[in-house]
């Protein structure tokens, strides 16, 4: 099962609910703390890290630097994703 937009929480809920954790796996977004304790519990299969910060800091710095410095920023900036699951959540989400 694949959930956005803030729906991980109530999916992971049914399945906790439903007894299917370890059975049905579910995907989703944000390394919130919600989130967290449902992949550390194994609700949640994986997590993809947005990388919020850099969503809206990169965009910030690009735009002044234009402004300012006359510096075109490239037509597509990639940034680096994350994965977090129960096998490696404590070492990407240390507690």
């Amino acid at each position: 099962m694949y959930v956005t937009a803030g729906g991980p929480f109530g999916a992971a809920k049914a399945i906790k609910d439903a007894g299917l954790t370890g059975k049905l796996k579910l995907v989703c977004h944000d390394w919130m703390e919600e989130t967290v304790a449902y992949i550390r519990s194994g609700e949640v299969t994986a997590c993809l890290d947005q990388d919020p910060f850099n969503q809206g800091y990169a965009p910030a710095v690009s735009a002044f630097n234009q402004i300012v410095a006359g510096i075109v920023p490239e037509e597509i900036n990639f940034f680096e994703g994350d994965v977090a699951t129960p096998e490696n959540v404590n070492e990407k989400i240390p507690q």
